[in-house]
């Protein structure tokens, strides 16, 4: 029964490919796009853009941003670790949230590293941001395919 799954799900699988594959052999060159025409000027998301990038720019919020993140962080661990009086299932809970935590900083990290990099050697933002998920994608599959390697059963 478990190798009839395991082929249902490779075949399935492979027609994803093939569909993927066709879809972008089929789309063919992209369509002219001038980005000054799409949006009417003084629209409510150029005011929201405005503020965020105000925001991104200010280095008290940066500064307030690090802070929140590194109490947070060092709370979780302190209450993890410490040994205080605390049912197990907070405790696991402390566990999960410090994880998690360190996975998002790593991930951020990460993102903003490739995405800065992209940037210097002088693409876009778009194909930046692109090749950040990309390697978010390749490690997630390389993740998968070690776990499916490396498991008992």
């Amino acid at each position: 029964m478990v190798t009839v799954s395991i082929l249902a799900s490779s075949v399935l699988m492979a027609l994803l490919l093939v569909a993927v594959v066709w879809t972008i052999v089929r789309s063919g060159r992209p369509r002219a796009y001038s980005p000054g025409t799409d949006k009417p000027r003084g629209s409510g998301f150029d005011v929201v853009n405005d503020q965020y990038a105000r925001l991104a720019s200010s280095q008290r919020v940066w500064v307030v941003g690090f802070l929140a993140v590194v109490l947070a962080a060092g709370g979780t661990a302190v209450a993890y670790l410490g040994g205080w009086e605390a049912s197990p299932a907070m405790v696991s809970m402390g566990g999960i949230a410090l994880a998690v935590l360190f996975g998002v900083l790593l991930a951020g990290f990460l993102f903003v590293a490739v995405y800065r990099v992209v940037r210097v050697k002088g693409l876009y933002r778009p194909m930046a941001a692109a090749v950040a998920l990309w390697v978010f994608g390749l490690l997630f599959v390389l993740a998968v395919s070690i776990q499916l390697l490396t498991a008992t059963g």
